[in-house]
């Protein structure tokens, strides 16, 4: 199950034009996934590559 923030999926989607309600679709078998430590985010947060269909696209998240 994923969550997020209505208004930054409305933000994605003009500046990327990616819903994030596509994430459903992600191939998480073939994905890259490291630990997302460019900062202190209070949590553990992870970036991952993969694919969604015939395109390569990067997903940052945590676990909750």
């Amino acid at each position: 199950m994923y969550e997020w923030d209505d208004n930054k999926n409305v933000i994605n989607i003009a500046k990327h034009g990616v819903d994030f309600a596509i994430a459903e679709e992600f191939d998480w078998e073939s994905a890259l996934v490291i630990v997302d430590d460019r900062e202190d985010y209070h949590e553990i947060r992870f970036r991952a590559l993969g694919m969604i269909g015939e395109r390569l696209h990067a997903m940052v998240y945590t676990c909750r």
